[in-house]
């Protein structure tokens, strides 16, 4: 199953804020429901299974994935593009504001910036590890990057692609 969520430019007649599934094999978009909220910036699930999402302009939210509907967990008016969760230790979400890369700690609330030096305005994060993250940049590549010490790692050519919106890796990838 996937599911994806709009933000506040919608074409086609879909609408803003909206939890949609998409079938793997057709591409057709199934919609579930509103979930309150204007724009949501990206999604992430949690290994019990609960999606979270970053709703621009008002915070961390929840969805429920059979109604659509989203619960504010954490207001803020950030405009967080990318949203990743490391659950290592106290649950930890990071998204970015543009070279910016912020995190909330769920065991304190704080929200705060852990670096300011990502190579561009950021469209994507996945958090391998408390070490490795995987950034993509709008207009460029995908970097590695380490939140802990915020030093830039090597770039990934997105040869003439360059505006990955999303980084996902299969769970096997990463037990290696």
């Amino acid at each position: 199953m996937i599911y994806a969520a709009s933000g506040n430019d919608i074409a086609d007649g879909n609408l803003n804020g909206h939890l949609y599934q998409i079938d793997g094999q057709t591409g057709e978009l199934y919609p579930v429901g509103s979930t309150g909220f204007e724009e949501i910036g990206d999604l992430t699930f949690s290994q019990d299974g609960t999606l979270w999402a970053w709703a621009k302009g008002d915070g961390l939210i929840t969805i429920d994935i059979t109604t659509g509907k989203g619960n504010l967990v954490f207001a803020s008016e950030l405009p967080i593009e990318g949203l990743t969760l490391l659950e290592e230790g106290s649950p930890t979400f990071y998204g970015a504001v543009n070279t910016e890369l912020w995190y909330y700690d769920t065991s304190t609330g704080a929200l705060e910036i852990a670096c300011n030096n990502l190579p561009g305005e950021t469209e994507a994060i996945k958090g391998i590890s408390a070490e490795l993250f995987l950034i993509s940049i709008h207009g460029g590549e995908i970097f590695a990057f380490n939140p802990q010490t915020c030093e830039l790692g090597d770039a990934i050519s997105t040869n003439e692609y360059n505006d990955v919106e999303g980084i996902a890796l299969p769970v096997a990838a990463c037990t290696k």
